[in-house]
């Protein structure tokens, strides 16, 4: 028993003694090298006033895309004649397509329902594929300002006042 604590109390000591000789020696000198000269800013530049070019240019880049690129808008809303797909609502036992319309009343709708003379085929996690005259449509969620549609001027309702039953789902 003692041997074993003599034998950790070396192994500890041994530890330390490295340690403060790391910290101890001396830091190498950098590689020599052309060492560019940085440039100095003397004044920041203003900000950026709400409403301008470079608020819809950071709007624009979203935040949650590691490139940080703008969506691409190629089944965009405009080009296809359908409402702007909002959401998508997903559960055990509910799948549920959200739309926005110009109103700003959103509309709830199932797989198998009707949108302007498509048929909802299928509402996956991304994505709601629907059926028409022009074949298969994927529309993708997006955001007001992604579609260049203006802010809501009034900010939503809590689901509670809106009169939207909230389930939290089983416990």
């Amino acid at each position: 028993m003692i041997g074993a604590r003599l034998g950790l109390f070396g192994l500890v000591l041994a530890l330390a003694a490295t340690a403060a000789a790391l910290a101890l020696a001396p830091m190498p000198a950098p590689p020599p090298g052309p060492v560019a000269a940085r440039p100095t800013r003397t004044t920041s530049p203003p900000p950026a006033a709400p409403g301008t070019a470079a608020t819809a240019q950071i709007l624009a880049r979203p935040l949650f895309r590691p490139d940080r690129r703008p969506v691409a808008v190629a089944a965009d809303t405009a080009a296809t004649g359908m409402p702007r797909l909002s959401g998508i609502l997903r559960g055990d036992a509910v799948r549920l397509a959200i739309f926005a319309t110009p109103s700003g009343k959103p509309v709830l709708l199932g797989e198998g329902a009707h949108l302007g003379g498509y048929r909802i085929a299928r509402i996956g996690r991304r994505a709601v594929l629907l059926e028409g005259p022009r074949g298969q449509l994927r529309l993708v969620p997006r955001f007001a300002h992604e579609t260049g549609a203006a802010p809501q001027a009034n900010p939503p309702k809590p689901a509670a006042d809106a009169g939207i039953l909230v389930h939290p789902g089983p416990r």
